[in-house]
């Protein structure tokens, strides 16, 4: 992981939430936001779950409950970028 550090900048936009129980009932305990505040919430709670992302992730960014960032890239459900 300390290799990939050194040569990149990882940087995480938060879309949406996967599974959340209220949408998939898979028993996840995430319900989907109502707004902005309640997905920063829910994304505090992901970067909790997961403490690695906290060192290898160098930015968030937070998509609009329009999604907008989805809408114009298709990153649903899941995307990876990269760019020099």
């Amino acid at each position: 992981m300390e290799n990939i550090k050194i040569k990149c900048k990882i940087v995480l936009i938060y879309l949406h939430e996967a599974h959340a129980d209220d949408i998939w009932p898979l028993g996840y305990g995430v319900t989907s936001a109502k707004n902005l505040d309640e997905k920063w919430q829910n994304c505090d709670a992901l970067m909790n779950k997961f403490p690695q992302l906290n060192d290898l992730v160098d930015q968030i960014f937070m998509d609009s409950m329009e999604n907008d960032f989805i809408n114009l890239t298709g990153a649903w459900p899941e995307m990876y970028f990269y760019a020099d």
